[in-house]
């Protein structure tokens, strides 16, 4: 038998991530968060899926770090939850964050190679 997880995202927690963003706290795209929305409209539930169970407490860490101030470990933490997510799971939502992960991670090596 598989094992089974259940750690849940909820509507709450996007809305802290999402305020984070707003507020130029964090680094997190219009696509990424509407896929956590979507995410979190699943609910809870028992899950048998070891990377779904990793994204989820990956989330749920990033929400922990963004309310306690620790905004670049969450930024961190979310940027490899989605790269996670990209890897492992195919839909249009995520090939289009796949794009804007990989424009952030040119933009970044450019900016570093400018310094």
């Amino acid at each position: 038998m598989p094992a089974a997880y259940y750690t849940t995202v909820t509507r709450n927690q996007v809305n802290v991530l999402y305020w984070a963003q707003s507020s130029g706290q964090i680094h997190l795209t219009r696509r990424q968060t509407d896929f956590l929305y979507a995410f979190a409209r699943q609910g809870g539930g028992f899950v048998t899926d070891p990377v779904e169970e990793d994204f989820r407490q990956r989330i749920r860490q990033a929400v922990n770090l963004v309310a306690t101030g620790k905004n670049e470990e969450a930024d961190a933490l979310l940027e490899d939850a989605f790269r996670l997510a990209c890897a492992s799971w195919e839909s249009e939502a995520l090939t289009a964050i796949r794009a804007e992960l990989e424009n952030r991670t040119q933009a970044s090596k450019a900016e570093q190679l400018h310094l």
